[in-house]
């Protein structure tokens, strides 16, 4: 998708994808109780059925009252009747957002960025929705302008550090990653960012001990857990690779780095079993490096002391690692 598409921007008149400004059809509207808010506003369509900013502020209302399919129906209005003013733009991002159509949100907060361009808030929703899209490159500029106009919203720095995460920007990705959990740790997703950025730029120490916290605060997160196994690997701590490793597999991380490095981890600590394991499912993808692991392998076995596995309390000061073999409270040998 190009910068310059408008996913779902077709979509707003009630004849489909023509974009023509035709009248619109009677609205369905839901009267509340007199004096409140919501009832004023839909009065004021019901007076002023041509007026797209009153649509617009009761697209908002109904967001506001997770009325999700009637402030899609009052949006859509507002952007008919005034195509140029950016807030029925926006209040269309938001309702097609709830309604869990992040392309066409995507692309109606693209135009009411455009109409509104000194607009922090709408700034860092067009960031957000790039991000949730996959377009964290084209996210970061768009969250710096964020940023410059509204310094101080931890939001906007938050989404700025994760974006610089997936972009690529991992230096300066540690750098905002850090700012923002000083101010508040409580985001184990960010620690998870903080760490995968720390091992891509190879400082695989404080990965770890980023990763554990992440770990502490996700047990189920098998991404977490594999990158703490990728940190405890190059670091030379094989065991407790080992048991990161395998809690990523038990929670449904399965990337051939992850069984490649687990296969290489047990070799190390000649965990047979793992290992054996490891190349087994190599081989369904990877069948060069499952050759040069399952090579390893044998030597292992050919060895005089060659042993299996041996269960182990790993060295984690979060989690009682052990792998396969009985979770955390269940008893253990």
């Amino acid at each position: 998708m190009s910068g310059r598409e408008t996913p779902g921007a077709g979509r707003v008149g009630p004849g489909g994808d023509d974009g023509k400004t035709s009248k619109p059809e009677p609205a369905r509207v839901e009267t509340r109780d007199a004096g409140d808010e919501l009832s004023r506003l839909e009065w004021r369509v019901r007076d002023t059925p041509s007026d797209g900013s009153a649509w617009s502020r009761l697209a908002f209302a109904y967001c506001e009252a997770d009325r999700g399919d009637l402030a899609l129906d009052a949006a859509q209005r507002a952007t008919l009747l005034a195509p140029r003013e950016g807030l029925g733009w926006w209040a269309l991002s938001v309702a097609w957002f709830m309604n869990e159509d992040r392309e066409a949100a995507l692309g109606a907060v693209r135009e009411a960025a455009r109409l509104l361009p000194g607009n922090a808030h709408v700034q860092f929703i067009l960031g957000s929705r790039l991000l949730d899209c996959g377009f964290p490159r084209e996210a970061v500029p768009v969250l710096e302008v964020a940023r410059h106009e509204h310094p101080a919203s931890f939001a906007i720095r938050r989404a700025l550090a994760l974006a610089r995460h997936e972009a690529g920007e991992h230096a300066a990705a540690v750098e905002a990653l850090n700012e923002v959990l000083r101010v508040d740790p409580g985001f184990p997703s960010l620690w998870v960012a903080l760490g995968a950025s720390l091992a891509d730029l190879g400082r695989y120490a404080e990965a770890r001990n980023a990763l554990e916290t992440a770990v502490f605060h996700l047990p189920d997160d098998g991404e977490a857990w594999g990158r703490l196994g990728q940190a405890c690997h190059e670091l030379g701590n094989h065991p407790d690779a080992v048991a990161a490793f395998g809690r990523a597999v038990d929670h449904g991380y399965t990337v051939w780095g992850v069984w490649r490095d687990l296969g290489l981890s047990a070799a190390e600590t000649r965990d047979l079993s793992t290992l054996a394991r490891a190349c087994d499912e190599l081989e369904k993808g990877r069948p060069t490096e499952a050759a040069q692991l399952r090579a390893r392998l044998e030597e292992l076995r050919a060895k005089p002391g060659a042993r299996a596995r041996r269960r182990r309390r790993s060295a984690f000061p979060c989690l009682d690692l052990v792998w396969p073999g009985p979770h955390r409270g269940e008893e253990k040998r």
